[in-house]
């Protein structure tokens, strides 16, 4: 589970010390190291904050209902 968010991520497993049995890192491990803060105050998790959406796909048929009745339920 670590390795797929670290990868998910892009975040470095080698500079992390691991709280598991014998060492393993966990996956609090690497949701810890996404929460602290380099010298700079970003995050790891702010690096994808500046993200921009492309562009949008307008959904028809049953994907529209899905959506129209989440957003309701919201």
């Amino acid at each position: 589970m670590a390795k797929k968010i670290a990868a998910r991520i892009k975040l470095d497993l080698g500079g992390l010390k691991g709280t598991g049995p014998a060492g393993k890192i966990t996956k609090a491990d690497v949701e810890g190291a996404v929460n602290t803060r380099d010298e700079k105050g970003r995050s790891q998790g702010d690096l994808f904050a500046d993200r921009k959406v492309l562009g949008k796909i307008s959904y028809s048929g049953m994907r529209k209902i899905i959506g129209d009745r989440l957003s309701q339920s919201m």
